[in-house]
């Protein structure tokens, strides 16, 4: 069955109740995973040539679902988290890169405020800190999968790993309830 990506998304809006529904958690968390490969196999996204540089997207990707196209690496710029609570500048080529792409870009959002034409991993880190800050809170106001939190998924996942790193290969995963009790100004 060939599926309607536009269609797809406003299905998403029910969903969205099962997610914030304590009850429906492992429910909400199986459709979110359904809705991650529909996304990934749908052939229905934007074509590079139809992107406008410097605009916000919102994206199926790797690593994020919100990012600033960059026309000169034709990839998006995200905010990572890979190891620990701190996110960090990355480029998500798109699904049509020459090389090979993990993002998929589904609706424009706005014109970004930063003018990002070099290197966007040297900008100055006060411009950067303003960058990632902007993209998880664009992620955040326009989320893939209505009711669902990517962003501070994505950054216990990454809390996670970092801990499992601390401990060795063989140790015990530390649950999401201790690492928020022994960080309480952690901020998520």
């Amino acid at each position: 069955m060939k599926l309607n990506i536009l269609e797809f998304l406003q299905q998403l809006e029910k969903i969205s109740e099962d997610i914030t529904t304590k009850d429906n958690y492992i429910y909400a968390k199986l459709n979110i995973l359904e809705i991650l490969r529909q996304l990934e196999k749908t052939p229905e996204y934007i074509k590079i040539k139809d992107l406008k540089h410097g605009y916000s997207y919102k994206i199926y990707a790797l690593n994020a679902f919100a990012g600033i196209w960059i026309e000169n690496f034709k990839g998006f710029l995200i905010a990572r988290y890979k190891c620990g609570d701190k996110p960090y500048p990355f480029i998500e080529y798109h699904w049509d890169h020459e090389d090979g792409g993990t993002a998929k870009p589904f609706e424009l959002i706005e014109k970004s405020p930063f003018k990002i034409d070099g290197d966007p991993w040297n900008l100055p880190d006060e411009k950067k800190q303003a960058v990632l800050e902007y993209l998880e809170e664009l992620e955040r106001r326009h989320p893939l999968i209505p009711g669902y939190d990517s962003v501070k998924e994505r950054k216990l996942a990454s809390i996670r790993f970092e801990e499992r790193l601390k401990r060795g290969r063989n140790s015990n995963r530390t649950p999401i309830w201790k690492i928020l009790k022994d960080n309480p100004n952690l901020k998520i």
